[in-house]
């Protein structure tokens, strides 16, 4: 039977989200982070995380970019 590891290894995800809720969750969830990390699959720990992403990478990249301090002269 595959292990989560096995199927990011494999090229199987490119974006996890892994919410944990108790000890067991906890813990095993260090080994589907240490693999995210490993081989660079995206990885949230919370929904907003994943809902901040989702948004990011569906957000017009032809957008002028700015900084915060832009944005702030602009609201004056």
């Amino acid at each position: 039977r595959p292990h989560i590891q096995d199927r990011i290894k494999n090229g199987e995800y490119t974006y996890i989200i892994n919410t944990t809720s108790g000890r067991r969750a906890i813990e095993d969830s260090r080994v589907i982070r240490r693999s995210a990390l490993q081989y660079k699959v995206h990885y949230d720990t919370t929904l907003n995380g994943g809902f901040a992403t989702a948004m990011a990478l569906n957000a017009d990249a032809t957008e002028k970019v700015v900084s915060v301090q832009e944005m702030h002269a602009q609201i004056k």
